[in-house]
C-alpha cells in the first residue's frame, strides 16, 4: 500500500508524491526521479516491489506533470532548473528526514539521473543510481533519433509551443505534454555538444566534476533514445565519483527487450529486478 502526499511549492502548482513503506524495518530510503514527461505512476510497480525488498520508497511528479498539474499547462511557469532546485531538493529533504542514519538513494531514470549534480542538497544522498541516463546531444544520436531530433528541435517544438503555450507532446506522439519553459531549456541542452553541462555554464560543470558519492550507472544496448556514446558522455562529467557502469544486453538477461523504458515494467520483477538490486543498493 502507498500513501499520497502533497506540498505547495508555489501557488496553484503543488508537488504531489507517493510513499511506499517497507514491509519490514527499512534498509534505507529510495527516491525515484522520473524521466522527462513520465508520470510517477509508471514507477509504482517497481516502487511496490522495492518495498517488499525492505526499502521505503518515494515517487513524485515534477510540477506541471501528472498529479502535480492543477491548472492549464499553458499557465504553468516552471523550468527544469526549478524542478531541480525546488522539486528534487524537497524530495531529498523529505527522504533524509525518513532515512535518519540509514542510506538515502537517488534513483534517476533518464532526466532524473541526468540532473542530480544540479540539486542543491545532493550532499544528503548516499548513492546515485542512474537508469538509461545519458547526454541528449542530438548530433551524437543514432540515425533514427537524429532525424527525429532534427524535426523536433528545429520545427515541432518551437512552432507547437508557440501555438499552444506549452509543448503538446502527447498529441504529437513525442515525449509528453511539457511546460513551455521546460521544453525550451531542454532544447538548449540537446543542441549543446556537452548537453546540460555545456548549456548551464561553468558552475554547473564544476558541480558535476566535484561530486564524490558512489554512482551506479545502468544502461541498455537496445535503448532506442540513448546510445552508448551518450551514456558515456554524461557520466564522464562526474570526474571525482567512484563509478560503476553496467551496459546490459537483453539477450544475456534472457529477456526479449528492455529499451529506454522497459526496466521498470512489472514483467521484469522476477528477472531484471532481482538481478540488479544488489549492485544498485550496496
Amino acid at each position: 500500500m502507498h500513501q499520497r502526499f502533497s506540498v505547495e511549492i508555489c501557488c496553484h502548482n503543488p508537488l504531489v508524491g507517493h510513499y511506499f513503506k517497507a514491509q519490514e524495518s527499512a534498509k534505507g530510503v529510495i527516491v525515484i526521479a522520473p524521466a522527462m514527461g513520465v508520470e510517477q505512476k509508471f514507477y509504482f510497480d517497481f516502487a511496490d516491489w522495492l518495498a517488499t525488498q525492505g526499502f521505503d520508497v518515494l515517487t513524485f511528479d515534477y510540477r506541471g506533470i501528472g498529479l502535480s498539474l492543477r491548472q492549464p499547462l499553458s499557465k504553468v511557469q516552471v523550468s527544469i532548473s526549478e524542478w531541480v532546485q525546488q522539486d528534487c531538493a524537497y524530495m531529498i529533504d523529505k527522504a533524509a528526514l525518513m532515512a535518519q542514519d540509514k542510506p538515502l538513494y537517488w534513483l534517476g531514470h533518464s532526466l532524473g539521473g541526468q540532473v542530480f549534480a544540479m540539486i542543491p542538497n545532493r550532499h544528503k544522498v548516499t548513492r546515485l543510481i542512474t537508469v538509461a541516463s545519458g547526454s541528449g546531444y542530438w548530433r551524437k544520436s543514432d540515425p533514427k533519433v537524429k532525424a527525429l531530433s532534427l524535426v523536433l528541435w528545429f520545427m515541432l517544438a518551437p512552432v507547437a509551443t508557440k501555438l499552444c503555450g506549452y509543448f503538446p507532446g502527447k498529441q504529437l506522439g513525442v515525449v509528453g505534454n511539457l511546460p513551455r519553459q521546460v521544453i525550451r531549456q531542454w532544447r538548449a541542452w540537446c543542441l549543446d555538444p556537452d548537453y546540460l553541462v555545456g548549456s548551464e555554464g561553468m558552475q554547473i560543470r564544476a558541480q558535476y566534476q566535484s561530486l564524490a558519492i558512489p554512482i551506479t550507472a545502468i544502461a541498455f544496448k537496445d535503448d532506442e533514445l540513448i546510445n552508448y556514446a551518450g551514456f558515456e558522455k554524461l557520466h564522464s562529467f562526474y570526474q571525482s565519483a567512484d563509478k560503476r557502469h553496467e551496459y546490459i544486453c537483453p539477450s544475456q538477461q534472457n529477456v526479449a527487450r528492455i529499451g529506454h523504458f522497459g526496466f521498470f515494467r512489472a514483467q521484469h520483477q522476477n528477472t531484471l529486478w532481482p538481478t540488479f538490486i544488489s549492485s544498485m543498493f550496496s
